[in-house]
Parts: C-alpha cells; sequence; structure tokens
C-alpha cells in the first residue's frame, strides 16, 4: 500500500500546512511501504523513539533564475526564523556539489539541502505549526517558486 503524503498520521500529522510545503508543489513521499498483516502496519505506522533526537532534512531545488546572493538569503532567513522559535537545536546547510549526470536525476537536480534538528518529533511537529516559518515560507515560494524534498528521521551514524 503505497501512504498518501498529504493524508493525516497520528497526532496531528500532514493534515495541518506542513513545514516546507509549497502551493503547487508536490511533496515527494520516498519509499513506499507495504504491510501484510495487522502487527507489520502497526510496525510501519509507530513513532520509532519518539523521545530521540530528530533531523529534519530538507532537499531544496532552486529556480536557475534565482541568484546565489538570493540562495544566501534564504537560508540566513531559514536560520534566523527556525532558530528564533526556540524549537530547534541547530540549522545548517550546504549546497549541491554538481556532476555531469545530475541531468538524469529523476525528480530536480538538487541546489542544496539543509538539516534542522529537533530535540524530538513533537518538537518537530510543533516547529512545522510555527507561524514565523509559515510566512518564511509564503514569502519565497511567492518570490523564487523551488521544489523541495525531505525526510524526518534519527541522525545518521556515518
Amino acid at each position: 500500500m503505497t501512504q498518501d503524503p498529504t493524508a493525516p498520521i497520528s497526532r496531528g500529522g500532514l493534515g495541518r500546512r506542513s513545514f516546507l510545503k509549497a502551493t503547487g508543489v508536490a511533496a515527494l513521499a520516498v519509499g513506499a511501504q507495504t504491510a501484510t498483516t495487522a502487527a507489520a502496519r502497526a510496525a510501519t505506522t509507530a513513532r520509532p523513539d519518539a523521545d530521540a533526537t530528530v533531523v529534519h532534512t530538507l532537499v531544496f531545488s532552486f529556480p536557475g533564475t534565482m541568484p546565489k546572493a538570493q540562495q544566501d538569503a534564504f537560508y540566513a532567513e531559514l536560520r534566523d526564523v527556525v532558530m528564533g522559535s526556540g524549537l530547534a537545536l541547530s540549522v545548517d546547510h550546504k549546497p549541491h556539489l554538481p556532476l555531469p549526470d545530475d541531468a538524469n536525476a529523476p525528480v530536480f537536480v538538487s541546489s542544496g539541502i539543509a538539516e534542522l534538528r529537533c530535540k524530538d518529533l513533537a518538537t518537530l511537529e510543533r516547529l512545522t505549526g510555527y507561524q514565523p516559518l509559515n510566512d518564511f515560507r509564503t514569502r519565497w515560494q511567492a518570490k523564487y517558486p523551488y521544489q523541495v524534498v525531505w525526510t524526518n528521521h534519527q541522525a545518521l551514524a556515518v
């Protein structure tokens, strides 16, 4: 069964405006989950270790008309808004490092990546409803319509 990325999930989920969900831009839910038994379904929908630090990783694709100075301003404002919320532990971003085969990307060619860390999933959920963050998203989406995909996960051990 493929999970609809806009369908509500337990404890609030995506029923309200999601962090950087852009009007007219679909978020990509990566990895369909298949469940054949009630136990398997429960395992795929449970919130793993809800008290552990959660990373919200965003991959952005900015339009070609967006100058680098504006991309830098976007990330600076993102950091200021997120850290100003008092809900995030940290925010960082890095630009995409292009390769010749980027044109073959199945979704879009990335411009950069950002990571937001929160103390737990409930805190990240509160951050997604933080009005100044939604205002930031709306303002930048109107100025430079960008695409974004994201995933929420625990820190990787790499």
